[in-house]
């Protein structure tokens, strides 16, 4: 159960990253006079986090799903740090890059993690839940991250999410 807690907390971490950088990143563009490189900060993250899904799911299968969530979650932290404190629009590229393989490995690891340990209904409950760490932050997030943009900064929608992470890692 504390796996799937850690598991649980980094998925709703990084659905809220992924709706709410969604409000915060024309912000961002625009301070840095780089709309034209505005899709990059979407297009780099999927990328990398569809790489992340195709390589976690083959060390998974490998070595068990303990490790890739582990370098995932890293990943992912060291991408919002870097993003929150990105003073380029090229950093703020190469920190998406970094959340994209981390919340790649981090969702597929989940999904694997489900899948061997529960059968069922037990199996669907636990996708069920996996979706609401979806759902809720697809309602609340952008809202929220247009809050903290328009209070405080683009830069505290990324380094925000970090507190959803660290409980996550510390247990």
């Amino acid at each position: 159960q504390r796996q799937m807690c850690i598991r649980d907390r980094a998925c709703l971490a990084s659905a809220f990253e992924a709706y709410g950088t969604l409000t915060a990143m024309p912000v961002a563009a625009e301070q840095f006079g780089s709309i034209e490189s505005y899709a990059w900060t979407m297009t780099s993250m999927i990328s990398a986090q569809l790489v992340a899904i195709v390589v976690a799911g083959r060390i998974s299968d490998k070595i068990g799903s303990i490790r890739p969530l582990a370098v995932g979650v890293v990943l992912f932290v060291i991408g919002l740090f870097t993003a929150g404190l990105a003073p380029t629009m090229a950093t703020l590229i190469l920190a998406r890059v970094l959340q994209g393989l981390g919340s790649g490995a981090m969702n597929l690891t989940v999904m694997v993690a489900i899948a061997s340990a529960y059968k069922g209904k037990a199996r669907a409950d636990m996708m069920g839940l996996l979706s609401f760490c979806w759902l809720l932050p697809a309602f609340v997030g952008p809202p929220i991250a247009a809050w903290i943009t328009e209070t405080f900064s683009w830069h505290w929608v990324f380094l925000g999410v970090i507190g959803f992470v660290l409980p996550a890692i510390a247990l």
